[in-house]
């Protein structure tokens, strides 16, 4: 059998990146990872955490949960979300969230702890400064993410994604 056609037919390794995003910093940062994972080599698939079922993300091998910082937690949305998995048995996960002011570490923190209660193994965690809108006509953080953020993050897709075909840690 020729080469191309025993790799054609192995199995591609998926991420997927769920995010909810209200101003656009959330979904910039998820789309920047999805990059990056790509370029590992790794397929990866953007959606919004509000048209995911649950079982979907069984289909996968790599669950990326973004979230914006709403009041030092992360957005209700996700956090539903979240609250409906079933148990991951294992599954590779990595977090990741935007952020105005403060939180970004504590709402990681409770990213982290849902995703473990769910026997998920967290490979990695990222926070992103962005925009913040709250504070019309007062625009604070005026163009975050920046380029400089967004290749923060492919940065860290690169990482996830090398490390989840090699069977390490970033």
């Amino acid at each position: 059998m020729a080469r191309d056609a025993i790799n054609s037919m192995e199995r591609r390794v998926r991420a997927l990146v769920a995010f909810y995003s209200e101003t656009g910093n959330t979904e910039k940062a998820a789309r920047a990872i999805a990059e990056g994972l790509e370029r590992a080599g790794v397929e990866a698939v953007v959606k919004r955490v509000e048209s995911l079922g649950p079982g979907e993300i069984g289909h996968f091998d790599l669950v990326c949960i973004g979230t914006p910082v709403h009041y030092a937690a992360p957005a209700s949305k996700v956090r539903e979300f979240l609250e409906r998995l079933p148990e991951l048995n294992g599954k590779k996960a990595a977090i990741f969230c935007t952020y105005g002011f403060f939180g970004a570490s504590r709402t990681l923190a409770i990213l982290r702890s849902i995703l473990e209660e769910r026997k998920a193994e967290v490979l990695g965690e990222l926070k992103v400064a962005g925009t913040v809108y709250h504070f019309k006509p007062l625009l604070l953080r005026r163009g975050r993410p920046d380029a400089e953020d967004l290749a923060k993050c492919r940065k860290f897709g690169e990482r996830l994604g090398r490390a989840l075909l090699s069977g390490t840690t970033p």
